[in-house]
């Protein structure tokens, strides 16, 4: 396929190479790179309840669960989606999108009430962070933990799955 896009008010070029991918993430099983995504990391023993105050889900969830969730202002507005992950008891990575890195860092910061029992801090670069998009899909032939094991520094075991 041609690098192109004409606009049209038909089907364009590229609505194939697009279908095939739907189709592949809502029956089989696609892994889609979304490290560009901002992530954050959340520690201490105040943490779980600093989430629970900005979160509208429930953040206390097991160790390896992940949870999406919104950030709701005091007027019940939304201020951001994120993706919540609870890495050991008292630590939980989020991510939120590329584009709003600055703002939700900001928004979060400006929500604390007391810091002395958590630390807030953008997460360190070399986290990565992997979507699997699927139907549910027990990786019981450990097929996808194998593939993605080796590399450095992986914290997907930890990070959860579906959770």
């Amino acid at each position: 396929m041609e690098p192109e896009d004409r606009l049209t008010f038909g089907i364009p070029k590229w609505f194939e190479h697009v279908a095939s991918g739907h189709k592949a993430a809502r029956e089989e099983v696609v892994l889609i790179d979304q490290s560009s995504f901002s992530k954050f990391e959340v520690t201490g023993p105040g943490a779980l309840s600093f989430l629970n105050h900005v979160a509208a889900g429930n953040m206390d969830r097991p160790v390896g669960a992940t949870t999406y969730t919104q950030l709701c202002n005091n007027r019940g507005g939304i201020e951001a989606d994120i993706i919540v992950s609870r890495v050991a008891e008292n630590r939980f990575f989020i991510v939120t999108g590329t584009a709003f890195r600055v703002h939700d860092f900001m928004w979060l910061n400006l929500t604390i009430r007391n810091a002395s029992r958590f630390t807030f801090r953008f997460a360190r670069r070399r986290w990565y962070y992997l979507a699997q998009c699927s139907p549910p899909w027990p990786d019981e032939s450990g097929r996808l933990r194998s593939w993605v094991q080796p590399e450095r520094d992986h914290r997907a075991n930890a990070c959860g799955g579906s959770g």
